[in-house]
Formats: structure tokens, sequence, C-alpha cells
């Protein structure tokens, strides 16, 4: 089955909330925070609907909502907790990635950090499995399961947390290069400030003059709220072609919600239990907070114009 849960509400948060902070697990740090106006807005809906995800507790540690609690901070709500079952979910690590990797908008730089970050913790998992089991061989709550029997044969590390983060063993070298040897440089490209090719070197990431572009990457821009100057007409046509997909695109969105308001909810529900409704709510919301930081970058991108 999957992992078992112990729900709560927080005995301390409030009043007392000023004096005893929960300390954080090493691996919820893997993916960063999110931005001020993110928050705001998680904070604003958190407000409305109440905390539907509770925060995630693995030995008495923030394992994952580090976001969700300082939204609630915010608004002076209540946060409520579950606490991980340790006998059922072996690796805190690969639950963290598993929880937050399809939901976070990530560059290929930001995956490269966070599997640089999981190699060091995934090694010292194993060891910590080494020394309480008794029976490496066997499967189960008190052997290795299947993921992490998957990571100890033949490969690399490496190479392993680069196929699960879904990049390039390269650039998961040279993030742990930068990591080692440009601390400062690894946390602005696990930010998306960088990239893990810049940072490895300790140095800015290249761009031509005008385009923010980095020579080799075909026209991708790499800092892509940087000035965009048409000098030349296959810049134009680049440019008329992202307008065509921005259009179509809001335009699809505005017919599906169209479409959305018009289902009759309760002949929904009639056929769907409540994890299912649930999930869809879950679902809208994150698109509208989605939908609302991409108009904040429409409208500031105006007033720069």
């Amino acid at each position: 089955g999957g992992a078992a849960f112990h729900p709560r509400p927080c005995p301390f948060f409030g009043g007392m909330m000023q004096s005893v902070t929960l300390t954080p697990h090493e691996a919820s740090a893997l993916f960063p925070v999110i931005g001020t106006d993110e928050l705001k807005v998680l904070a604003q809906d958190i407000k409305s609907h109440g905390l539907l995800e509770p925060i995630t507790l693995y030995d008495g540690k923030i394992l994952d909502g580090r976001n969700r609690l300082a939204a609630c901070k915010l608004v002076n709500v209540t946060p409520t907790f579950e606490e991980l079952d340790k006998e059922t979910v072996a690796s805190p690590v690969h639950y963290v990635v598993s929880k937050n990797l399809q939901r976070r908008h990530l560059t290929i730089s930001q995956r490269a950090t966070i599997a640089a970050e999981m190699v060091p913790m995934l090694a010292k998992e194993a060891k910590e499995r080494q020394e309480k089991t008794q029976f490496p061989h066997r499967s189960g709550p008190h052997g290795p399961d299947q993921k992490t029997k998957d990571l100890a044969p033949k490969r690399r590390s490496a190479e392993v947390v680069a196929e699960a983060l879904g990049v390039g063993p390269t650039s998961v070298k040279r993030a742990l290069r930068a990591k080692k040897k440009h601390p400062e440089d690894f946390e602005k490209a696990k930010r998306g400030e960088t990239t893990v090719t810049a940072a490895s070197e300790g140095r800015a990431p290249t761009r031509k003059k005008g385009g923010g572009r980095k020579k080799g990457t075909r026209g991708i821009r790499i800092n892509k709220t940087a000035p965009y100057e048409i000098k030349t007409k296959g810049q134009r046509v680049k440019a008329n072609s992202q307008k065509k997909k921005m259009v179509s695109g809001l335009s699809t969105l505005s017919g599906n919600c169209r479409g959305l308001s018009e289902l009759d909810i309760p002949m929904v529900f009639a056929v769907c239990d409540a994890k299912e409704v649930k999930a869809w709510a879950k679902s809208a919301r994150e698109l509208a907070r989605q939908l609302v930081s991409f108009a904040r970058k429409l409208e500031q991108a105006g007033v720069k114009k």
C-alpha cells in the first residue's frame, strides 16, 4: 500500500509559534522555496479555502510543505501535519523528489543542482540502512525498497540521479563541481539565476549583445526577462511565433474555462468520489496560481516597455 500518515493539528502554532520552530529535514531543502509573489498567492488561497494538503513530517522534522507552512504563518491559519511512516517510506529523499519534481517548473540547471545534492544524501541513507538492517538482501519494510535497490548496483550514483531528474550526467557532474568549488554560484544556479555550466566555472552565463542568448544554444534565450531587440527578419519571425503560441494558449484556456463553467457539477459528483473532487480542486487552484503569476509577468513587461 501507500505511505501511512498520522494527521494532527499543530499544538504550538499561533501565539507560541514565535518561540517554537519546527526543524526542516535535510531533504526538504532539495527544492528552492517559492518567491514572495507566489507565496502571497498561496497564502490567500489557503486563507480562502483552508490548508488542503497537510505539512509532511518525517521523524518530527518538516519533509514537505515549507512553502505551505510559511503561507499559513502569513495569513495566521493553523496548519495540520502528517507524520510519514518510516517503516513504509525508506527514503525521504525519494519522497521529496517524487512530490515536487512534476509540480515545480524547473530549468535543466536547477534539476542538475537538485541531483547533485541528492548524491550525498542517498549515500547517507544507504549507509544508515546498512547499519540498521541485519538482512540487506530482504525486501519489504525492514530491507531496502525497490527504489533504493535500484540505486545500489553497477552505475555511478551521479548517473542514477541524473536519470531520475531527467538531466544528463554531464550536467550533474558540473553541478557537483560548482557545489564544491563555487558554492555561491551553485546557489544561484539552484535559484535559476545562472546555468550549471557557468556556475562550475565560477562565471556569469555568456550572452550575445541585445539578444540575451548564450553561444551554442541555437537561439534559445537564457535570460528570458532581458529585452528582446528585433534586428533581423529571423528574429521577427521567432517573436511572431511566440506571440501566436501565447494567443493560442490563452484562447484555449479561455475556451476550456467557459466549458467548465457550463458543467453541471452536482451531476459530475454523482459518479465520482471525494478523493477525485479534492484532486480536481487542487489542480484548479495550482493552475490559477500559475495564471496569476503569468499575468503579473505580462503587466511588469508592459510597464517596462
